[in-house]
């Protein structure tokens, strides 16, 4: 998937969140291998305090090893 894709995606936090479950990854753990510079940016997407980027649902999609398709709701 292209940035323009997932630009217009609806993302599905609650799946991330069912993701890391399976992965047996936590929040932090994501934010920690994503890169992320604020500590809290999984939680605040997971919590729908913020969206979520293109680039981050890349990054994270990457990191956990499914195609970024996993998060549409």
């Amino acid at each position: 998937m292209t940035v323009e894709e997932i630009t217009s995606i609806e993302f599905a936090p609650e799946k991330l969140e069912e993701v890391l479950g399976e992965k047996g990854l936590t929040q932090a753990k994501l934010n920690e291998l994503s890169g992320f510079a604020n500590h809290n940016t999984v939680n605040k997407i997971i919590n729908k305090n913020r969206q979520a980027t293109a680039t981050e649902l890349l990054k994270i999609a990457k990191v956990l090893g499914v195609p970024p398709e996993t998060f549409v709701k």
